[in-house]
């Protein structure tokens, strides 16, 4: 009996022993795990408070960054502003001084219809010297080669081709903007545009490089009253065409800006080099003409051989 209690004993003690060193056991892990997670926790929130140091830090460099390019910026804008007005000219003292005729001079010597500038700043057209005047008298001057009465006849046959309208065309007169204002025929008479565009060129020998601009207007009016009969090979015919003519002036006087007249044309892959051939070909063909129907040479003077360019102060 006794022995048997001490067994029971015994077995008492180890389930009592086990049962403890479980409760340890668990009481250990929990422990451990309450820890890590509050460690886990501190390096979290330490990371975090890192990274907005970082941050902070990085906007605040940034900022000064911008601010120093700004600076910089507002300084470089202010020395050109200084640099610009220690060489330019009052604008009422230009106007006064009779350099605009000057100007003026430049531009009529190769055909540009002139504007007026008045001292108050205001611009009014100046009319052509032929408008208003009949094409049965416009004929016989275009027919002694006057390079105005040719222009002036070229224009008033495409403003008929048009418009079926016979009178002068509104691009001779003091509001050329008439002209964009007109509704065009649905169908425009071809054979008075190829009357006009003859007397364009006639005018072109004359020396009016100008008239190539209109040249090139008469195809984009022409176009945009036909595109939508046309294929796309028929489309790139005009838009060539419109690019030859309106940029021949740049061709011939290297002094225009680029931008003087727009030709989508020229955006076309490879079409540079296609325009820089039929440019030269229209030159020549141009002076064989000059040449053929005693004409003098071409001569395309320099802006300097008029006027002195000046920066007007703002």
């Amino acid at each position: 009996m006794k022995k048997i209690n001490v067994h029971k004993k015994v077995l008492l003690s180890s389930v009592l022993f086990l049962g403890f060193s479980a409760l340890v056991v668990l009481n250990f892990n929990y422990g451990t795990d309450t820890i890590g997670a509050e460690e886990k926790g501190d390096r979290e929130r330490l990371e975090q408070k890192r990274t907005t140091e970082i941050t902070s830090k990085h906007k605040a460099e940034l900022k000064e960054i911008i601010n120093t390019a700004n600076i910089m910026k507002s300084k470089q804008h202010d020395r050109l502003v200084l640099e610009e007005r220690a060489g330019c000219v009052d604008k009422d003292e230009y106007l006064a001084s009779g350099e605009i005729q000057k100007i003026e001079g430049w531009y009529s010597s190769w055909g540009v219809p002139i504007d007026s500038y008045a001292l108050d700043g205001s611009v009014s057209r100046n009319e052509h010297i032929y408008f208003l005047s009949e094409n049965d008298s416009l004929t016989g001057l275009a027919e002694s080669g006057n390079r105005d009465a040719n222009y002036a006849l070229g224009l008033n046959k495409v403003w008929e081709a048009l418009t079926g309208n016979k009178a002068s065309s509104p691009k001779l007169s003091s509001q050329p903007s008439k002209f964009d204002e007109a509704i065009f025929l649905e169908q425009p008479n071809l054979r008075l545009m190829k009357e006009g565009r003859i007397f364009l060129l006639k005018s072109v020998a004359g020396g009016n490089l100008y008239a190539y601009i209109e040249l090139a207007l008469s195809y984009a009016y022409e176009y945009s009253v036909v595109s939508k009969y046309l294929n796309n090979d028929e489309k790139d015919s005009y838009k060539r065409k419109i690019a030859l003519y309106g940029k021949m002036p740049n061709f011939l006087m290297g002094e225009l800006r680029t931008n003087y007249f727009q030709a989508s044309y020229l955006g076309k892959k490879g079409a540079q080099e296609e325009m820089n051939q039929l440019w030269k070909d229209e030159a020549n063909e141009r002076a064989t003409y000059r040449a053929r129907n005693g004409y003098a040479p071409l001569s395309v003077k320099r802006k300097s051989d008029f006027y002195k360019e000046e920066v007007i102060c703002k």
